[in-house]
């Protein structure tokens, strides 16, 4: 960020342009006249509330940073200390008199003699031009001081321990800040790296404590450093003083860093008695006209320290789960604004306290009032106009639909247990419904407790009023509420067209819809997700889609870990993972969260290395394909003369009638599948095998009814006969076609199941149905097989295909003209 917003004072009639060169592990920068700072934060949990202002050297004609500094700042987070790398005016130089010359002359170096008199070892004293730049120099170090102090709530920094640490001529800028003695620009501690005063010393009474350190024969800066060190002795105050028998500019961080961090703990620097920098929340609530005028019930909830509330302007993030379960939301919100934000939430329309009538589960009426929160929280005084969204389930979908209209201000996501491909992971995977909606639509009716999309009407938590304004009048007014998933109706089409609305809830409610909006946003998404959740599909593709990070562990819907469930190393603070994600978006912190990709958990990986991370999901690398025969499952492509498998299943539930998309796991007392399924099972793995990857079906079946469904679960059998479960996929053969979605190539298939997609089969005639198994990184283990279950109900009676009476029978093809197979992402030793 530029340390003058509106341009540096002094250097206006600079005409030099700015210059950056590499030479060897360094960046050399010349002819700043507009100075900048970059802010490195610590991760949340490891904050002291200590910063370091670092100033770099170069003779003030020039600027050398690159991996040594890297150094500094990666070794200096990691102890929970802030950077704030500061790049100040230097000397303007004609580019065309540089040349090759280097910063660091090679061999043995040798200094003139220098009378060091009040500590000054400036080897140009007297040179006017110098002499400008170094004052311009210490301005910029001082302002530095100011900028991280009136960012210190931001930055999760104590503005009481905030101190300058300089090299060379860095150093030299930083004793010159402290000597200038001007009020909030003075550092509380300094640490100066072969950097000696480039002006008289006069000691002040309250001089802060130096460290120093430097090489043995560095000619007037070492002289420079001694006298220094030896007048803040005889000042009675504290110094060390660290001199290394080494060659000149050879002083990496290993030789002095450890000492100088022992030294800022002993010093009391490193107390993290100030974290987080927020002890109180205070709260407000009121009434927010929406884009319609729809009163939104909006509370804001502010950061207070000492019961004092922070007036600074900070990042915002803005909810939507206002009236919801308050002993899981409250500690969330105040763990976010205990670190320096402001949380602004409200109820959706209908819902809570908030007037309007809500007409389903994420509608457009919701990504709207969300944008209308969002860009009046950005506008406020307490806002620095960058706003934030987070939430899980629906509170995750109306995240990416918000960031498609593209509000002012909204610069970063955090969308949990949410897919942006609603309508497949939430209403119809495959054709076959989710959960048991109603055969029509809502119409406006009331119902006996209208539940809405929010537990605060009609569910566990009761609605809170807003300050001033009397709750049941609201509730009296407002009209029926659509109740879960509203706007669905059993066995729609996706394009099907809600009477009540006029719109296509299954298109228009999904926000993978408006893929290229939410890319052209420029908005950065962190996706949270667990395995056994139905959104894992999505998420992956919404990471491919627009990038950004998604984290995927061993958890089911609300990324928490399976009932029973004992997964090792799978313990991951999601909280404090946003926390970053928001550090660096909102706040500008420069903690590498930044970095795109996925990092996900494999199950029944070595113990150290269950966590992974890649760029992409490898989504279409099935390097196995396994056919269905009457021996099992075999390498060896089907023959002619191979029968098909009749099977007519009646009773067949998973998990006990327990299975639910949102929570997909077994725990593997018994087998997954209970009552009589299509089983192929494969031959004992001779090693252990990744299956890592999107699996794929390709079923050739027949009916003798018009429709039918078809799942499949793959298993893991253990030599002992134990066998569990890994992942499945079904699919409704009416809506067998499948095409490639709008957004491109997505490695995953898709059946589109517009109306006119969705064909009956007609009875004996074979056809080929195509689809994925849910995503998965898990490792087989030598001796175990791959089983696969087949059958045509899970032991929902909801999920009937509408065309079926009755139990139908399938033909199940394993010939050569149709190959039933299953497309694995595993590799197979021969």
């Amino acid at each position: 960020m530029q340390l003058y917003p509106n341009g540096a004072t002094g250097s206006e009639a600079w005409t030099q342009p700015e210059t950056v060169s590499s030479e060897g592990q360094r960046r050399i920068i010349r002819n700043v006249r507009e100075p900048e700072i970059s802010v490195y934060l610590p991760e949340p949990g490891d904050r002291t509330g200590a910063a370091l202002v670092m100033l770099p050297g170069g003779g003030l004609r020039l600027l050398g940073v690159g991996a040594e500094t890297d150094e500094q700042i990666r070794q200096f987070n990691r102890r929970g200390i802030a950077v704030i790398l500061l790049k100040y005016r230097t000397l303007q130089i004609d580019p065309k008199t540089i040349g090759s010359r280097s910063m660091t002359p090679p061999g043995p170096m040798s200094f003139p003699k220098l009378d060091i008199v009040k500590a000054n070892a400036n080897p140009a004293k007297g040179d006017a031009a110098l002499d400008e730049v170094l004052r311009l120099a210490t301005a910029d170090a001082q302002e530095a001081l100011r900028v991280t102090r009136s960012n210190a709530a931001a930055w999760g920094i104590d503005p009481a321990r905030v101190g300058m640490i300089g090299t060379s001529a860095g150093g030299g800028v930083a004793i010159g800040a402290m000597l200038a003695g001007a009020p909030g620009a003075t550092p509380d501690f300094i640490i100066s790296i072969y950097g000696p005063s480039l002006q008289d010393v006069d000691v002040p009474v309250d001089a802060p404590p130096l460290f120093l350190a430097t090489e043995l024969d560095h000619g007037p800066v070492t002289d420079g450093i001694l006298a220094l060190a030896d007048l803040w002795r005889d000042a009675g105050q504290h110094v060390e003083l660290h001199v290394y028998d080494v060659a000149t500019f050879a002083m990496p961080f290993s030789l002095w860093g450890p000492r100088a961090l022992e030294w800022m703990e002993e010093r009391g620097f490193l107390s993290a008695e100030a974290q987080p920098p927020f002890d109180g929340t205070r709260e407000s609530s009121f009434y927010l006209p929406s884009f319609d005028g729809t009163r939104l019930a909006v509370s804001i909830y502010r950061p207070v320290r000492d019961g004092v509330v922070e007036t600074a302007p900070l990042p915002v993030i803005v909810t939507q789960d206002r009236s919801q379960d308050p002993e899981r939301f409250e500690p969330i919100r105040r763990y976010f604004v205990s670190h320096g934000y402001v949380v602004v939430s409200h109820d959706r329309r209908g819902t809570g306290a908030s007037y309007g009538r809500q007409e389903g589960f994420v509608t457009d009426a919701d990504r709207r009032d969300a944008k209308a929160v969002i860009e009046w929280a950005a506008s406020q005084p307490f806002s620095n106009g960058n706003v934030g969204a987070m939430g899980c389930s629906n509170q995750g979908v109306w995240q990416y639909g918000a960031a498609a209209l593209k509000p002012l201000g909204l610069k970063a996501i955090a969308p949990a247990c949410a897919s942006p491909r609603f309508f497949d992971h939430a209403v119809s995977r495959g054709g076959i419904p989710i959960f048991e909606t109603g055969e029509g639509h809502f119409s406006g009716e009331c119902i006996a407790a209208p539940a809405g999309a929010n537990a605060a009407v009609g569910g566990a938590a009761k609605p809170r009023p807003v300050a001033g304004h009397d709750l049941a009048s609201v509730l009296a007014q407002r009209k029926c509420a659509a109740p879960m998933l509203g706007q669905y109706w059993l066995n729609m089409a996706r394009d099907g067209v809600n009477g009540f609305t006029g719109g296509r809830p299954g298109i228009a409610d999904s926000p993978i819809t408006y893929w290229r909006e939410i890319q052209e946003s420029g908005v950065a998404i962190l996706q949270l997700g667990g395995w056994f959740d139905a959104a894992v599909a999505g998420q992956i593709e919404g990471q491919r889609l627009w990038g950004g990070r998604l984290i995927l562990g061993p958890w089911v819907h609300g990324n928490v870990p399976p009932r029973g469930s004992d997964f090792p190393a799978a313990d991951y603070d999601l909280k404090k993972e946003a926390l970053r994600w928001f550090d660096y978006h909102l706040k500008g912190a420069k903690n590498g969260v930044n970095e795109e990709g996925i990092e996900y958990y494999s199950i029944g990986a070595p113990a150290g290395e269950e966590w992974k991370i890649a760029e992409t999901w490898p989504g279409g690398d099935n390097a196995t394909r396994l056919f269905l025969s009457p021996d099992g499952l075999t390498r060896e492509a089907p023959s002619s003369d191979r029968p098909a498998a009749t099977y007519t299943g009646d009773g067949v539930t998973w998990f006990g009638g327990r299975y639910s998309p949102l929570a997909h796991w077994w725990d593997g007392n018994g087998p997954p599948v209970q009552g009589e399924s299509l089983v192929h099972t494969g031959e004992p793995l001779k090693d252990d095998a990744l299956f890592e990857g999107t699996a794929r079906a390709r079923i050739w079946v027949s009916s003798d009814r018009r429709d039918v469904n078809v799942f499949a679960m793959i298993e893991d059998v253990a030599p002992d006969g134990r066998s569990t479960y890994v992942t499945d996929g079904f699919l409704r053969a009416s809506w067998r076609k499948s095409v490639q979605p709008a957004w491109g190539e997505a490695g995953q298939t898709w059946h589109r199941g517009h109306a006119d997609d969705i064909a009956p089969l007609v009875p004996g005639d074979p056809v080929e149905l195509v689809f994925d198994f849910f995503p998965i990184s898990y490792v087989f283990k030598a001796g175990h097989r791959v089983r696969l279950n087949i059958s045509t109900t899970i032991g929902n009676d909801y999920q009937n295909p509408p065309l079926t009476d009755g139990t139908p029978r399938i033909e199940v093809y394993r010939d050569a003209a149709h190959p039933s197979a299953i497309e694995l992402p595993l590799s197979i030793a021969d």
